[in-house]
């Protein structure tokens, strides 16, 4: 059986060749290239199978963006895009109202926008090309080899009080950064995400694997110190939270525009 797409209440500009008034044939129109475009270079992949052999989606996405360019279109906003403002909407949820199941859901969302092999805030970014910075307190480097346990507040603090001055950094600087400390040992804000997202319930419950050690101490943390009502690797999530919505606010901000112009459902 064919189904005609045009049957269904919309064309698919790849399905068929399409037929003019006068019987000839003509290109749907998604894919007809301006003049102008038979000179310029033809986008670099092919499309059989062997040529998305071990490319990621977001190459895929780029050759989309490249022929749909070729052709004379107008850049959309991509899948990734949206989940990326989709991620920070449920952070910024989290960061409302941050009760304990949320927060460590909140942690397997913080892996994905940060800490995966491939993350996503590096996918989107390489669009825009902006400079990240984050502001944030961490613990001492040095200094630390006679404290049993310490923690910090990650963002700044409501108490007047609080003079500290914020460090500013790249991610990596952020996901480095010591938020915890245990026997003298620097937990950092990346040892809190994986904690949280691989063992407590973020994505899995997992199982401590050799080189977990930084994970391990965020557990031992979590049974040794309590902060606000909270596990300590919770309020530690908190500003982690806190701290990323203020540092990708710029980048959100330009993706946001471009959605406005291009809305995707």
């Amino acid at each position: 059986m064919t189904i005609h797409p045009r049957r269904l209440g919309f064309s698919s500009p790849l399905s068929r060749t399409e037929r003019g008034t006068g019987g000839e044939a003509i290109t749907p129109l998604a894919l007809r290239r301006p003049a102008s475009a038979h000179h310029q270079p033809q986008p670099r992949l092919g499309l059989t199978e062997v040529d998305w052999i071990g490319k990621d989606a977001a190459t895929v996405y780029s050759y989309g963006a490249e022929l749909l360019e070729h052709c004379g279109g107008r850049r959309v906003t991509t899948n990734r895009e949206q989940l990326f403002l989709k991620t920070l909407a449920d952070l910024e949820a989290t960061a409302a109202n941050p009760e304990w199941y949320g927060l460590i859901k909140a942690s397997g969302l913080l892996r994905l926008l940060l800490l995966e092999g491939d993350a996503l805030v590096h996918q989107v970014n390489r669009d825009y090309g902006l400079k990240l910075e984050f502001r944030f307190h961490a613990l001492p480097k040095l200094g630390q080899e006679n404290v049993l346990a310490a923690w910090t507040r990650l963002s700044k603090s409501a108490n007047p009080n609080d003079q500290r001055e914020p460090q500013t950094g790249n991610l990596d600087d952020f996901l480095t950064a010591g938020c915890l400390g245990l026997r003298g040992r620097n937990l950092t804000v990346g040892d809190v995400i994986r904690a949280n997202a691989h063992l407590k319930g973020g994505v899995h419950v997992g199982r401590l694997r050799q080189k977990d050690v930084g994970e391990a101490g965020v557990l031992v943390m979590d049974q040794m110190l309590n902060v606000g009502g909270a596990e300590a690797s919770l309020a530690v999530l908190r500003d982690i939270i806190q701290v990323t919505l203020e540092g990708l606010k710029p980048l959100a901000e330009l993706v946001r525009q471009g959605w406005a112009a291009n809305p995707r459902t």
